[in-house]
């Protein structure tokens, strides 16, 4: 942590490294813009487009604001400030795991289950 929330002047590996993430981060961003082709019409697939450019755009402006904060040392005196007890922070650490671990879960099974049609059988019941 710096002293009296300073930014540290040299540049060290970890910066270097992060602010190449930043410019690999909006060079996607301005890739993803080239996706739209003069053919496009209002279809699923145009609004996964947009969903698409709009998860990156705002990916790298999490990310933007994030290394911001570090780097002017705003999240460190965030951090400093912040007033947790040792039994608030192990809730909070429990309450994320779980809360992680159960979306993980449920995100693998989704992923992992094969959902089968029985093709016949509707169409047996639709004649009938």
């Amino acid at each position: 942590m710096t002293r009296d929330y300073e930014v540290q002047k040299g540049k060290n590996r970890s910066r270097i490294y992060a602010a190449a993430i930043l410019v690999a981060l909006w060079l996607n961003v301005a890739r993803m813009f080239t996706i739209f082709v003069k053919d496009d019409e209002f279809s699923f697939l145009l609004l996964m487009k947009l969903c698409a450019i709009s998860g990156s755009f705002l990916g790298a402006l999490q990310q933007t604001a994030c290394f911001v904060a570090s780097q002017t040392g705003n999240l460190d005196r965030i951090f400093h400030n912040a007033r947790f007890t040792q039994i608030r922070r192990r809730r909070c650490v429990k309450r994320i795991s779980v809360l992680q671990t159960k979306y993980i879960t449920f995100d693998i099974v989704s992923q992992n289950k094969k959902i089968k049609f029985n093709t016949r059988s509707t169409v047996a019941a639709s004649l009938h």
